[in-house]
């Protein structure tokens, strides 16, 4: 754990170091939107960004990195934050941490499975788990509402068993694959 630990201190130390600098005040990079999309390619420096007030939504396309920043997660207009096709296997365990977020996306990324906490963030009221490896989901779901789990192959077995189990959760379903 140590060694991940400092592994990821370095990574993120290359990244801010060789990173093309915003102004540290300058929150109009995000726009009236209150967007800001990070690509791991263009090395953006989202700790320049992540303490603006106007930030609402964090888009980490292709995010390499295991954490988020600490003042990412404490961002208290932070609503949403996305993993779009992130080569992440599990979900970050600084996650816990963003107890503002109301919607996390995974579309895309390698995650197979959500960890048991993920039902205690308290304001998370959507997951969006579209083409991701997840085929069930935690027992305790808390204030969750909505769970997109479009394109990934559930059989429709699994299907009325997800919506028996959380009739308090809307789910989005494809038509179900003729898995055996």
């Amino acid at each position: 754990m140590q060694i991940e630990r400092l592994r990821f201190l370095i990574v993120w130390g290359l990244l801010i170091s060789f990173s093309p600098t915003l102004a540290q005040s300058d929150c109009s990079q995000i726009g009236k939107s209150g967007h800001f999309s990070v690509k791991y390619k263009k090395r953006a420096r989202l700790m320049d960004v992540c303490d603006c007030p106007n930030l609402t939504s964090l888009k980490l396309n292709q995010w390499k990195f295991p954490e988020l920043p600490e003042c990412a997660l404490n961002n208290e207009t932070l609503k949403e934050i996305s993993f779009f096709t992130c080569s992440m296997r599990t979900v970050p365990e600084s996650l816990k941490e963003a107890v503002f977020v109301e919607t996390l996306d995974f579309t895309g990324s390698e995650i197979f499975e959500l960890p048991s906490w993920i039902g205690d963030l308290p304001a998370l009221k959507t997951l969006i788990l579209t083409r991701t490896n997840v085929y069930d989901l935690p027992e305790y779901m808390g204030q969750i509402e909505t769970v997109d789990m479009r394109h990934t192959g559930l059989s429709k077995e699994k299907q009325d068993e997800l919506e028996e189990r959380y009739p308090y959760i809307t789910f989005y379903f494809n038509a179900p694959c003729n898995c055996e």
